[in-house]
């Protein structure tokens, strides 16, 4: 994402949403900061010693072998998509008799575990039917690396498409079915994505051009960059796709809203919000590139509904169901009406390739640009502005 003078996101995009999903008329906002929790650590929606406790439970694991020793295939062709593609998969159809174990009791009630598993993958992610869970019944996932749990998933989160649940570090999936009868409750898995490319530098930190983020000592800075996200997004065809995206301070309503801008060409023709898995805080702690957090110990959020969506602009505002506020903070971007000028200083924060946070710098070169998403000019965009960067770099993945 790129900013400029108080902050701010370059202004035809985020003034045209913003106008187009309802806001109150302004000039500019300022950006907004919220401080650190107090306490915050990587948020398990069950506690660690107890999905740990789980793991180590005996319980099926059915393993997909499609994409076995196919890691560096799949990045050699990955280069020619023109989105960021980092994982591929394929559906599964399991239903929940073909993969869950026999029911198990603790403290809480019946239970059944089962592990889904892409051999060789670097992360998993799964899209699983939940229409069939009755009324109390609800589904967890466990991330073994962490441990850490995400859910309660109902059939309240049931889409006609499928949902996406988070992704997960590793070759496995676990799946925790919780019950307050006797059978085990109807569930559906569609698919899942192999990822062949890890959210790391993959030893490319030593470059001069990828510049991480926490170089950059300016306090206003260190603030607004909580703003930004790296997100994972899913495609119909089980492609998982990532780019960059940033909270914007949208004067709406009352409080901060879970309000995120990125780029339109992330998505495939027929999006859903829920494909889109936010992870907060993803970046190095050290200048030299050192210290980024796994995926696990990541704040997340997921996508709710769409505000708005301009082909045109290349820009789409998502609602978030939440944005977590953690040992950095959170910011939301501001934004002004004025025209960038040519010769504007500018700076770039963005995940590129999935890395941890990057930034680049530079100045405006040229404003409302026609521009072309592909070599045959197939999708061209408008109203777009361009800059040199004079240290750093943009990738894919930066979009944003």
């Amino acid at each position: 994402m790129n900013a400029y003078h108080r902050w701010t996101l370059l202004v035809a995009l985020a003034t045209a949403l913003l106008t187009t999903a309802g806001s109150a008329a302004a000039d500019y906002a300022d950006y907004i900061y919220v401080p650190p929790a107090k306490s915050w650590e990587a948020h398990s929606a069950i506690p660690q010693a107890q999905a740990a406790a789980y793991l180590k439970q005996g319980f099926p694991r059915r393993v997909y072998t499609q994409y076995t020793k196919k890691n560096a295939a799949l990045q050699a062709q990955a280069r020619r998509y023109p989105a960021p593609v980092v994982a591929t998969g394929h559906a599964v159809n399991l239903n929940a008799h073909e993969c869950f174990g026999p029911a198990m009791a603790d403290a809480e009630g019946r239970y059944f575990l089962a592990g889904i598993a892409s051999e060789g993958a670097l992360a998993i992610r799964l899209r699983v039917d939940l229409s069939g869970l009755l009324a109390g019944e609800t589904l967890w996932l466990i991330d073994s690396t962490g441990p850490r749990a995400f859910g309660p998933f109902t059939a309240a989160d049931a889409d006609e498409e499928g949902l996406w649940l988070p992704t997960v570090l590793g070759d496995t999936a676990v799946l925790l079915l919780r019950t307050p009868g006797d059978a085990l409750p109807m569930l559906y898995i569609e698919g899942l994505s192999h990822f062949f490319t890890l959210f790391e530098d993959n030893g490319e930190k030593a470059l001069p051009c990828p510049i991480p983020a926490n170089c950059e000592t300016d306090a206003a800075f260190r603030e607004v960059s909580t703003g930004v996200a790296m997100l994972i997004i899913a495609e119909e065809t089980f492609n998982q796709v990532q780019c960059s995206g940033a909270l914007l301070h949208s004067l709406m309503g009352s409080g901060l809203q879970p309000y995120l801008l990125t780029a339109n060409h992330c998505f495939s023709s027929n999006p859903r919000p829920d494909q889109i898995d936010v992870v907060w805080d993803y970046r190095a702690a050290q200048c030299n590139g050192s210290g980024a957090p796994a995926l696990f110990e990541t704040p997340r959020s997921r996508g709710v509904s769409f505000l708005a969506k301009d082909a045109v602009l290349d820009a789409v505002l998502v609602q978030l169901d939440d944005a977590p506020v953690a040992s950095l903070g959170r910011a939301w971007f501001g934004w002004d009406t004025r025209t960038p000028a040519v010769g504007n200083a500018v700076m770039g924060i963005h995940h590129p390739r999935g890395t941890p946070m990057k930034i680049a710098y530079g100045r405006v070169t040229a404003i409302n640009v026609r521009a072309c998403l592909d070599l045959l000019c197939m999708r061209p965009v408008y109203q777009q502005t361009t800059a040199q960067w004079s240290e750093g770099i943009t990738e894919s993945g930066s979009s944003g």
